[in-house]
């Protein structure tokens, strides 16, 4: 993106996913879970989701501009809301039900807000990209989104299916 304001907000959303990122790798030292990505391969639905969210981001990296302005509608509808979102529900049920997490469940409760601002952005970002380039949202554009949502919700579905089998 050619405006220096859109790397002024990125330098600054940068900024809050290192505290993210310092928060929930401090979460699953806590819950002693660090190992468990050594097997995450071996949980279908888990590589499931993985499998949507990369091909969802396969575009980020093309030279076309219409391509990656798809990956980053396809990043702030998955990454910055469906895949996060339904993970933090289920962190802050445990405070919720259980009362625990207390702490954790501030920590959720925070991300979640930044992490609405930066899918919110993304999707302005898109909506500005369509009206100067109206040609790039056409039917086949429009089905490749609506096929890539139904894999998003079942990959979805089936991982809260999976939390909640036993």
């Amino acid at each position: 993106m050619p405006k220096p304001e859109i790397g002024s907000v990125g330098a600054t959303f940068s900024e809050s996913e290192v505290r993210h990122q310092d928060a929930y790798a401090h979460l699953l030292e806590i819950l002693g879970l660090n190992q468990e990505f050594e097997t995450i391969q071996n949980i279908p639905v888990i590589m499931e989701r993985i499998n949507y969210l990369e091909k969802s981001l396969r575009n980020s990296k093309s030279e076309s501009d219409r391509d990656y302005a798809q990956a980053l509608l396809l990043f702030s509808l998955f990454i910055e809301h469906v895949s996060l979102f339904s993970q933090f529900l289920i962190i802050m049920s445990f405070n919720k039900f259980k009362n625990l997490f207390r702490g954790i469940s501030n920590v959720v409760e925070a991300t979640s807000k930044e992490e609405q601002v930066h899918g919110l952005f993304g999707i302005d970002l898109i909506n500005i990209i369509q009206d100067e380039h109206p040609e790039w949202f056409d039917a086949e554009y429009h089905a490749t989104i609506q096929d890539t949502c139904l894999k998003a919700y079942e990959a979805e579905k089936n991982i809260i299916a999976w939390i909640f089998e036993k």
